[in-house]
């Protein structure tokens, strides 16, 4: 059997939520900075600071532009399935 396009949007949204995960995971190991730049942050302890090892070489850019892109992957999906179920509704009012 072929998949369905609303088979292919779901499978389509689960990579977007996996894409999106990473991403997140990748910046919340880069350790930007939450403060705005107006008030001055507090004086970091050892513990608070994150340093990358040349093992885990997390780019804050490449992370951005990932999660940019599942967000992009998502919000097309949605469309797919959006009119996949209009189609679908149509197709139903034919037949009534």
């Amino acid at each position: 059997m072929l998949p369905t396009a609303l088979d292919r949007a779901r499978q389509g949204l689960a990579r977007a939520e996996q894409q999106v995960g990473a991403a997140a995971g990748e910046l919340s190991r880069v350790g930007l900075p939450i403060e705005p730049a107006e008030r001055p942050a507090p004086e970091p302890t050892p513990a608070d600071r994150v340093e990358l090892s040349p093992r885990d070489p997390a780019d804050p850019v490449d992370a951005a532009l990932s999660l940019r892109a599942g967000e992009r992957l998502y919000r097309a999906n949605l469309q797919v399935i959006a009119i996949a179920d209009e189609t679908l509704g149509e197709a139903i009012d034919l037949l009534a």
